[in-house]
C-alpha cells in the first residue's frame, strides 16, 4: 500500500506527463488541492501575529505539504529522505512557509529603503552569512525584483517581524514541531506561483527524458 507521499508524487508525475505545458493546472491539482502531509496548524497563529498578516496569507510549501521536494535539484526527494539516510539533523526537512501579502511586502520595501540610507549603504554579511566577503546587496534586490523578499539576504540587524523577532519565532516553531522554520515573503500570488511554475517546467523536462521515474 502506497503512502500519502508516494501517491502525491505519482500523481504529480502523471499530471506533468499529460499537461502539455499547462503548469498552472498542475499546480492547482498537485499543490492547492491536496492536504498537507504534516499538520503545522499549531504555528499559524504565531506567524500571523509576528508579521501582522491574515492567516489566509500564510501557505505551507515544500515537502511538509507535498511529501516530496519540488526543487528541480532534488528530483522529487521524499520528506526527510536525506535525514533518514544520514541521521544528520541538518538534513531534516524544514517547515517552508510562504507569506503572500502585498501590504507586508511593500512595508518591508519601504523600511529597507530607510534602513540602507536610500539603498546607498551596501552590505556584505548578515546573521545567516557571517563570513561572507561578497556583496549581498545585488542578490537581495535581484530576488526583490522577482517579488520575493528573502530574509536570508537582508542587511545585518534588519528585523522583518512586526511583533517580536524572527529568531524568537524560529525558536518557538522549532520547540513546537522539532523542525526549522524557513520564511519567504512574496509580493502577491503571481510572484509566488512563478517559483513553482518554473520548477514544474524543469521537472516536466526531466520526466520526459526519463531522468525522473516513479
Amino acid at each position: 500500500m502506497c503512502s500519502i507521499e508516494e501517491n502525491n508524487k505519482k500523481e504529480l508525475i502523471k499530471e506533468l506527463r499529460l499537461c502539455n505545458g499547462n503548469f498552472s493546472n498542475v499546480m492547482e491539482k498537485c499543490f492547492y488541492s491536496i492536504d498537507p502531509v504534516i499538520d503545522v496548524s499549531c504555528i499559524i497563529d504565531e506567524i500571523s501575529k509576528s508579521f501582522g498578516v491574515d492567516k489566509k496569507s500564510i501557505i505551507l510549501c515544500g515537502s511538509l505539504r507535498l511529501g516530496y521536494s519540488l526543487s528541480p535539484k532534488k528530483n522529487l526527494r521524499y520528506i526527510d529522505e536525506a535525514y533518514n539516510e544520514t541521521n544528520l539533523i541538518k538534513y531534516k526537512s524544514d517547515i517552508d512557509i510562504a507569506i503572500v501579502d502585498e501590504n507586508l511586502f511593500y512595508k518591508l520595501k519601504q523600511r529597507i529603503f530607510k534602513y540602507t540610507n536610500g539603498l546607498n549603504n551596501k552590505w556584505y554579511n548578515n546573521e545567516y552569512y557571517k563570513d561572507e566577503k561578497k556583496e549581498m546587496t545585488n542578490d537581495f534586490f535581484r530576488y526583490n525584483y522577482k517579488g520575493w523578499f528573502r530574509p536570508d539576504f537582508k542587511p545585518l540587524g534588519f528585523e522583518i517581524c512586526n511583533e517580536g523577532s524572527l529568531e524568537d519565532l524560529k525558536k518557538y516553531v522549532e520547540c513546537k514541531l522539532n523542525r526549522k522554520l524557513a520564511i519567504a515573503i512574496y509580493q502577491d500570488k503571481f510572484f509566488f506561483e512563478q517559483y513553482y511554475l518554473y520548477g514544474y517546467s524543469v521537472l516536466h523536462s526531466k520526466i520526459l527524458k526519463g531522468d525522473i521515474t516513479i
